[in-house]
């Protein structure tokens, strides 16, 4: 879907970035936008983002809090689809993962030893296992 623009100056401003607002829906669009406010709202935010699935929502979390040559350590009981997303696409940005048993806190601290090391992955109610 696209929008309509006052004119060419109106739409060049948007293009440009130079003035909020829709110009094409798979990048913004007003009930998503109206979505991020309420929740913006209710969380006391100043904004909010949000994305059409869980791995986009953890990739953009990541993406903002690592460097390349970064590393996580992450929890060994995951879902499936956040393995293979730690374990392997995270590789293409020259980023790491090492998986450790959230339960055996000397594994989890040495692995947090290493300097490179930014965020530490854990779910509190692991899926599929649902261990808590």
């Amino acid at each position: 879907t696209a929008y309509v623009f006052d004119d060419t100056e109106h739409a060049a401003s948007l293009f440009n970035l130079q003035t909020f607002g829709n110009i094409y829906s798979r990048l913004s669009n007003p009930t998503v936008s109206v979505l991020e406010e309420r929740i913006a709202n209710l969380e006391g935010g100043r904004g909010a983002t949000c994305t059409a699935s869980g791995h986009s929502a953890q990739f953009l979390a990541i993406f903002t809090l690592l460097q390349p040559g970064d590393k996580i350590v992450a929890s060994t009981r995951l879902y499936g689809g956040t393995i293979t997303q730690l374990g392997k696409t995270i590789n293409k940005f020259a980023w790491s993962t090492i998986f450790v048993d959230v339960d055996d806190f000397d594994a989890v601290r040495a692995a947090c030893s290493d300097p490179k090391v930014k965020l530490l992955w854990a779910e509190s109610l692991a899926n599929p296992g649902g261990i808590v």
